[in-house]
Order: structure tokens, then sequence, then C-alpha cells
């Protein structure tokens, strides 16, 4: 029985990720409709977190252990752990640093069951005693305050299950632990084993495939998934990497130049390439703009922040104003002030900003900024920061696609995470709410949701519990596959050894590589993995894992047509002038100004030469500290003049007694700066 008949027959399926869950619900809606079938009961698929969650939330409020206490979100632990951290600012530099470290040490102790007083006795470095102190006092807080953080939740779900204090009457399939850590195989233990079987089996071996280089083999990976996709009737295609991270962008264009050469000019959603990609919440345009909304309310902006915003699509008016917001930028530079007064701006715009909803929504904000705000908990500011938002035009009248709108989603979630925060972070002021829900949009990953069939872009971590068609890894030479062991620094690494946590060693680390080599290759009918021979001047090794049966790159069944680049080079027009093409005649007595930049660029560049000097294209202004470059070198060039012309009427430098040639610079200095 495979994991999608046990879901048919009503068995839950547990998945180690969120993403894993979205692809077996989508594989199970297929199946149902390949079997004619116009309804169906959805399926039961949770992921590892959201399944505790509902157990807990499930369990009888009077017997249970995890109900006797408070669960916090992961936005409260994380604000637990700051303020811990800030309260001890003194013993480090880095505190966002620190805490990212802290918090993951801690997730690692709690997945792998290593006690506090373990680190304590077997810490031989001043940071693990420093660690060691604020899970101390972490632990001391989330007791007193009657709290059970998310990462605790499974030990606390255990123990209910012992107690027969929860009734699982499904049966419980757990899927895409590849390896399962001491909290999951706790739990695991406790429930019993429902036997599925793998529904995929390898038509012929998997591959080995020798690329050139990296750009070479991104290219002849989507050729094959187009292939794939096109000749052998695939649904979801695989190319998976260990270097997805730092270029998975690449891998991504490479696919989307040959499956959609239309793919710049197309909705996001609608693109056949979905990758395992992500970014911090504050970096993705639509929360950047609220965010810098907020951080107007305390009167001034720096210009480049307030750029932002008037070039910004999620302000009310901004397609109405586009040209209007654009010159005001242009304005704003040309002031050379690097911070902008708000409260000024909008008493001296009249007529010469001409964008009045815009200066609306910065007096709305302006406004609420100079209003006397007291001490307010949490909660009280995240409604005010969302009132402000909204009355402000913030995502007014939009229709957001679907990126935006899973971020408009995640932002919501996010403020609500900060608004349930008032037990942990008590009353304080704007300013300091402010800065803490930047560095929460700043720390918290965020990954839309993408199409579950054509190509999936992922790393091998993601891979366990998928099934694809076709598979390609690629990027498998030895320098990159094993990775490197990487033991956390705060866990004294004995402990790491002792509890077997993954990537502590080096041969942990290629046990589990070869694990993972064996489940990625295993995942799909149709597998190759391949690695590049070069990396610029570099000559590379494969990997020790790489399959033995090499096949030659021409070999390789893939879709040989051209790229959308070739297409529009092909149907190239060639036209003919005349030879006579003169540039625009210069009015009467007009002056072309540059003097060497002129020469300069008329050699090296006609063109540019043309645009800068004859049309007065020039780049954007960016204001300065004090006097910029060209007013210093106006200045210098004036008073050397001015102390030329002296100098020569006091004759030779030499005979000119020191005080009068300091008074003379000082003199031209400031003749220079009158003038």
């Amino acid at each position: 029985m495979s994991v999608l008949d046990a879901l048919g027959q009503g068995a839950t399926v547990v998945t180690a990720n969120d993403r894993l869950a979205r692809h077996l619900r989508w594989r199970f809606d297929q199946r149902q409709l390949v079997e004619g079938n116009q309804a169906w009961p959805t399926a039961d698929i949770q992921s590892w977190t959201r399944w505790l969650e509902t157990l807990y939330l499930a369990t009888d409020a009077e017997r249970s252990s995890a109900k006797a206490v408070e669960l916090l979100s992961t936005v409260q632990a994380r604000l637990v752990w700051r303020d811990i951290i800030e309260r001890n600012s003194a013993l480090v530099g880095d505190s966002a640093g620190a805490l990212r470290s802290a918090l993951e040490a801690w997730r690692l102790m709690r997945a792998w069951g290593i006690s506090v007083a373990a680190v304590r006795r077997s810490s031989r470095s001043a940071d693990t005693d420093t660690f060691a102190n604020w899970a101390v006092e972490y632990e001391r807080r989330c007791r007193e305050g009657g709290w059970i953080d998310p990462w605790s939740l499974p030990d606390h779900v255990a123990a209910d299950i012992r107690a027969d204090r929860i009734n699982i009457t499904d049966r419980v399939i757990f899927a895409g632990f590849a390896q399962s850590n001491a909290q999951q195989s706790m739990i695991q233990s406790l429930l019993p084993v429902v036997e599925v079987s793998d529904d995929v089996r390898l038509v012929t071996p998997a591959l080995r495939v020798d690329c050139d280089d990296p750009e070479h083999e991104r290219d002849v990976a989507a050729r094959w998934a187009r292939w794939q996709l096109e000749e052998q009737g695939a649904g979801v295609v695989a190319i998976v990497s260990p270097d997805v991270y730092s270029h998975g962008g690449a891998i991504r264009r490479a696919c989307l130049n040959i499956l959609a050469p239309e793919w710049r000019t197309q909705a996001r959603q609608h693109l056949p390439v979905n990758m395992r990609s992500g970014q911090p919440l504050s970096d993705t345009g639509l929360v950047r703009s609220g965010l810098l909304m907020l951080k107007m309310t305390g009167g001034r902006a720096e210009y480049r922040e307030l750029g932002q915003l008037l070039r910004s699509t999620f302000l009310r008016g901004s397609a109405k104003e586009s040209g209007a917001r654009a010159a005001m930028d242009l304005k704003i530079r040309e002031q050379n002030q690097q911070i902008v007064n708000l409260p000024d701006l909008l008493a001296t715009a009249g007529d010469r900003h001409p964008a009045p909803i815009f200066l609306d929504s910065i007096r709305t904000l302006v406004e609420w900024g100079a209003a006397s705000h007291p001490l307010l908990d949490s909660a009280e500011w995240a409604l005010g920061f969302g009132k402000t938002l909204s009355q402000a035009g913030w995502l007014s009248g939009l229709t957001l696609v679907s990126d935006d709108y899973q971020a408009a989603q995640a932002w919501s979630r996010l403020l609500q995470g900060f608004a349930r925060s008032s037990q942990v972070l008590g009353r304080m002021r704007r300013d300091k709410a402010l800065a803490i829900l930047n560095d929460l949009a700043r720390e918290q990953y965020f990954q839309p949701e993408g199409r579950m069939d054509g190509v999936q872009i992922m790393g091998p971590e993601d891979v366990p519990g998928h099934r694809f068609d076709a598979v390609w890894v690629m990027g498998l030479s030895s320098d990159t596959w094993p990775p490197a062991a990487s033991p956390h620094p705060l866990i004294p690494f004995d402990l790491q050894e002792q509890y077997r946590v993954p990537n502590a060693s080096p041969l942990r680390t290629r046990e589990r590589a070869a694990k993972l080599t064996i489940e990625i290759l295993s995942s799909a009918p149709a597998a190759i993995a391949s690695y590049p021979q070069n990396r610029g001047l570099e000559k590379l090794v494969p990997s020790p894992l790489l399959p033995a049966e090499c096949a030659p790159v021409d070999g390789i069944e893939r879709y040989t047509g051209p790229t959308f680049r070739e297409t529009i080079f092909d149907s190239r027009l060639t036209e003919k002038s005349n030879g006579h093409d003169p540039a625009p005649p210069l009015e009467s007595g007009a002056k072309v100004r540059g003097g060497s930049q002129l020469l300069k660029w008329q050699a090296a560049c006609p063109a540019r030469a043309f645009f800068e000097f004859r049309l007065g294209a020039r780049e954007m202004p960016a204001p300065t500290y004090g006097i910029d470059a060209l007013l210093r070198g106006t200045l210098l060039h004036d008073a050397l003049e001015v102390l030329y012309t002296e100098f020569q009427l006091l004759g030779p430098l030499p005979d000119i007694d020191r005080k009068i040639v300091e008074y003379q610079i000082d003199h031209a200095i400031k003749t220079s700066l009158r003038r």
C-alpha cells in the first residue's frame, strides 16, 4: 500500500515540512481526477509542526500536561530570547547574530534531547558558558510564566501520549523524515507502525553525466527537463542542487529561458518553474513599503527611503501620480539633503511637488506620529500600526498577485504574533515597538507557495518524501557533495557526537549525504546525476557519491530548439541608412559643455557623449554630506586662482614670510567661499 492509497483509506500523513504536505496533497488530488472522480474527501495531510499543534489544541484541558501551560508562538519565543540577549548586550557585539545562533543552538538541543546541564558540564569556551546562562534564564522565564515554546512541544505531546491523555484513533504515516531527530523518533515509536510501500521504481539505473562547466550543466538539465515534460508526458520534473541557496537564481533563469522564453513578461504564478527559495519578509516589496511608511511616523526620512516610497506601487495613487512622484524624487535629491524633514516638506510643497495623494499619505503618517502616545503594550501598538497604514493608503484599492497576497498574509500573521506578545514585551514606546517589528520581519523567512507541477528546483534536504516523474541532481563535485561538516559552535562538539547530531562531523555528514543521494535518485523513474568538470580556471573532481555508470552528454535526450534569445536574434531585420543621419543642430549661440569628459566619451562611446552632452541625460543626483565633489572642486580652483594672483605680486615664494603665506591662504579660501 502506497502513501496515496493510505490517504484514500482515511489515514493521516504527517510530513517533515509544509512543501511536502502541499506536494502530497497535489498528487492525491491529481490521482482523484485521473480516476474520474468529481468530488472526494480532503486528504488529511499535515506538516509535523501543524500536527503537533493540532494534538495540543485537541487534548482535554483538564487532563493534559501540555494544556497546563501556554504555547508560545515562534515570534513570542524569539522575543523572549531577544530580551535575554539584549539585557546581556555588553557580552556580545552583534546581538542579531547572537540571537540567530542562540535560537539555532536551542532548537538543536531540544530536537536531539541535549539538556542545558549537559552543555554546562561539557563547556570548554566562554561563548558556550554565556549561551548556557542565557538558556538557564530562558527556562526560568518559561517556567515562571507557564509557557512552552514550539521546540519543546514534542516532549509534552509525547508525555500525553504515554499517559493516554491523547487518543489518536487514525492511522498515522510519517513521510519525508530521512533522518528523524530524537523528538520525532520518540513520538513515532509511541504510535502503531503503518507499513507503506514505495510507489516509485527506477525504469533504468541512474546515469552520471560529466558537463563542461556550471553554465553548460544548467543548460543541459533545463533542456532535458523540457524534453521530459513535452515528449515523455512528465507532470513533475525535479532539478536538485546542493548550491540551490547560492546559485538557485541562475538555475531558475536557465530553466525559464528554455521552458518559458517570454517569462520576463508573464505573471509569476503562471511560470512552469517553482524554486525552493525565500527571503526575509522585510525584503519583500509589499512589507518593505509598509515598514518604511511606519518609519515615516517619526517625521524624518532618509532620501533613499523616501524615494522608495515615491516609486512604490503599494501606496495609494501610485499609478495616477507616477510621473509627479518621479519628479518629486528628483527635486528632493537636488536639494542636497540626506535627511528630509517631513513636516517641512509638507509645509513647503505647494506647486513644487504636485503629488497631492502621496502628500496626504505622508501627512497622515506624520500627524499620527506627532500625536502624544503613552507607553502602550504590543497589542495596542499593533492595532495603531494597522490602522495608520490603512488610513495612509497602504495597499488601498490594489488587487494583489499570488506572491504579494501571500506576503500580505504573512505580514498579518506577524502583526498578530507581535500583538499577542504583551506578556513578553510589556509596555513600551513607539520607537522600540517599531524596532522590534522591523527585527521580526527581518528574521522571518518568507517563501511563497508555487505550482506543484512543471519543474521543481530544490535542495537535497527538501527531496525526501517527494515523488517525481524525472529528477536531475546537479553540481555534485567533490568540494560540494558531501558538504563540509558544520558543528554548531555553541554546543560542545563531544555532545553533538554523543547525540549523533547531523553535520557535526565529516563522517556523520558523509553518511547523511549518501542516504540523501540514494533518496534523490530513487524519487523518480528517470534519474540523472551530474557535475561540472570546470569552474572558471579550476578543475573539479566528481563526488564519490555519483553513480558509476557514465553517459555522454550528447547521448542525453533533450530539447534542441532555439532559445528565446536565439529566436529574436534570428528574426532580426537589417536596415540600411542612406549614410546621412545628422544630429539635431545646435541653436544659434549655444555651447556644448563638457571639457575633457566630452572628448573622452566622444572617443570611447560617441553615443554616450551625445546622450550626456547634447541631450542632457545624467545620473540621478545623490545628496552628499557637506560640500559635494563638484562644488569642492570649484572652490579649490577659485582659491588657487586668488592665491596665484597674490603670490605673483608678492614675489618669489621662498622670500615671503610664513605668516604672510598663511594669511594669503586663509584670504584665498574666504574669497572663494564668498563667491
